[in-house]
């Protein structure tokens, strides 16, 4: 037999997607060809027993009789039904030996496992001690089983709490000081100024299930050096007014880390929390420009709504020109307070903001205007820009016209429940020579104030949009919150368009995920399978390399087996119980 004349080597079949498509696309036309050459005799009964006058040689019906064309008409039919019975022998020979190497993979899986528990139980203790592992991997492990621990959020117990294993590991006395101190610095602490008691959860994504609690008043010389851990936040309380500001004193020359600002109770005076705002952009400017994270939860937009101010007036002599040499790594704020706190803002990288909301005569409306004024202040320096349309449900505001803001620094952009009504009005105001990473997240009003579903018009984004928009972009995770948006997305991604030209080649990342798993999602999976294999496929793009897709648990089909041989990074996020449902996007 003659040696196989395809341009790979089978070495390229081990690491190599690209050769792994090929070998699979050539080897499943091989066995097509050889299953159909199993039924050659069947067709050729077919053919004997019906040979209908089918067409002429111009591919056209001939013209009988209409007794005659009717009885030709039944014997293709009947041709038809026959050569469709082949095909289901076929398909069940096919599913049979899919399961067979189905099974096949799974006793392997099977075997893995028992030869690696026969080796773990076989190991004998080393003659020489293993190495030590460095203090910062240690700490990442520590750091890890923090996280893993329940999810239940300080302030608000499900139930009673038996001791967490890092505060286990705290009370045990064969645990030397030394690695006490390492566990402890793993453990959130949440460092609070007075009246800061009630409503802690709301910072507990940040702290996670378990932080240490305590009030900066109570600190004393054994416990001052918490506050200059990188896992402490520092909470103040705008309740309190000029007394929170007055309890940071006493940690002004420890080194801040993370400061989270809120209201815990109820506030004398309308002006109290503005104040004290005021006062800790003066007085700590330096401090919290040269925060590893600043974030401010605004629990009530009325407390703030008539005492916002352009600016936040000057810093003091203490903090003074140093804060333009220090750089705040991240910060949460509500767009309405980046003025106030602009003297720090200048040199930020990542930012976290919502759209601010107007409040006319007739109706509120997102105000994107004030949006964009407010960002040109810190527009230069952000890398990285979440934007959240908090009031999703309200209308747009008049389109701005040629207001185009540069971020000539952004890779990262973010926006979160954004409409059909106001994406665009975003997006083409924003002008990111360097984006690279783009993340959307759709909101689909079910019913507007004038009665009429979003679902009624189509959806302004496209690929070919964002391609127009950000060609080079590298991560993509796009949800549109609706199917055929999201299919015809995904079909944009799978193959060039008319003009020969791929959208986002430069994508090697995505993710998708869905608040709710359907099995009506399974055609979108099918639809991502294809752009990973087509893109595999062609030299003008890049292969996927990462993607990040919801589990659809115990569905079988095999396009999660191809997206885990084609895709190097494959992460399946396990979700909730699904079903068939109406067809949702992602």
């Amino acid at each position: 037999m003659g040696r196989s004349s395809s341009n790979f080597k089978l070495s390229g079949l081990w690491n190599c997607h690209r050769s792994i498509e090929a070998f699979c696309a050539q080897r499943t036309d091989v066995l097509l060809k050889s299953v159909d050459a199993m039924f050659a005799g069947m067709r050729e009964e077919v053919e004997l027993l019906m040979n209908p006058a089918f067409e002429d040689g111009d591919g056209h019906v001939p013209s009988d009789p209409p007794g005659v064309n009717v009885e030709n008409n039944r014997k293709s039919a009947d041709r038809i039904r026959m050569l469709m019975h082949i095909n289901s022998i076929q398909l069940e020979i096919l599913r049979r030996a899919t399961q067979q190497k189905q099974d096949e993979s799974n006793a392997l899986v099977t075997q893995k496992f028992e030869v690696t528990s026969l080796i773990d139980g076989q190991r004998t203790p080393p003659i020489k001690l293993l190495p030590t592992l460095p203090n910062e991997t240690i700490a990442q492990i520590f750091s890890c089983l923090y996280w893993l621990e329940d999810d239940r959020r300080p302030g608000h117990p499900v139930e009673p709490d038996d001791g967490t294993t890092l505060q286990r590991l705290l009370d045990d006395d064969n645990i030397n000081d030394e690695w006490k101190n390492l566990i402890n610095e793993q453990i959130p602490c949440l460092l609070k100024t007075s009246g800061a008691d009630a409503n802690l959860r709301v910072f507990g994504p940040h702290l996670g299930p378990h932080p240490t609690v305590l009030s900066i008043r109570d600190l004393h010389r054994d416990t001052e050096d918490i506050v200059e851990r990188s896992s402490t936040t520092i909470v103040v309380n705008l309740s309190k007014g000029m007394q929170a500001i007055e309890d940071l004193e006493s940690i002004r020359q420890k080194t801040w880390h993370n400061v989270f600002i809120s209201e815990f109770g109820e506030i004398k005076t309308s002006t109290e929390p503005m104040d004290a705002i005021k006062a800790l952009v003066q007085k700590f400017g330096k401090k919290l420009a040269g925060l590893d994270r600043l974030e401010l939860c605004e629990t009530s937009q009325n407390t703030f709504a008539n005492n916002l101010e352009a600016n936040g007036g000057d810093l003091t002599e203490d903090s003074g020109s140093e804060v333009l040499s220090l750089r705040l790594a991240h910060a949460h704020l509500p767009t309405h307070f980046l003025p106030i706190f602009h003297p720090i803002l200048s040199s930020i990288s990542e930012l976290e903001t919502t759209v601010p909301v107007l409040f006319g005569t007739d109706e509120m409306s997102s105000d994107l205007d004030g949006l964009f004024q407010a960002l040109a202040s810190c527009s230069d320096s952000l890398s990285s820009l979440t934007i959240m349309n908090a009031q999703s449900a309200l209308t747009v505001n008049k389109p701005r016209e040629g207001c185009h803001l540069l971020f000539p620094q952004l890779k990262r952009l973010c926006l979160n429940a954004f409409t059909k009504d106001n994406i665009l009005d975003v997006l083409s105001a924003m002008s990111c020579p360097l984006l690279s990473h783009f993340t959307l997240n759709m909101y689909v009003k079910l019913l507007s104030m004038d009665g009429v579903s979003d679902g009624r018009t189509e959806c302004p984004i496209s690929a070919r949009t964002l391609h127009d928009m950000f060609s080079d972009l590298e991560y993509i995770s796009v949800s549109l919150g609706e199917f055929d948006a999201d299919a015809k997305f995904l079909s944009d991604l799978a193959g060039p368009d008319r003009s020969g030209n791929w959208m986002l080649p430069l994508v090697d990342s995505m993710k998708f995920q869905s608040n709710s798993v359907s099995l009506a999602q399974m055609p979108l999976l099918k639809a991502l399978t294809k752009v990973v294999i087509n893109r595999v496929r062609s030299d003008a793009t890049k292969p996927i390399r990462y993607l990040s897709i919801p589990e659809f648990k115990g569905a079988d089909n095999g396009d999660c087996d191809a997206l885990r041989l084609f895709v190097p990074e494959l992460e399946l996020i396990p979700g909730m119980d699904y079903g068939w449902d109406t067809q949702p996007g992602w």
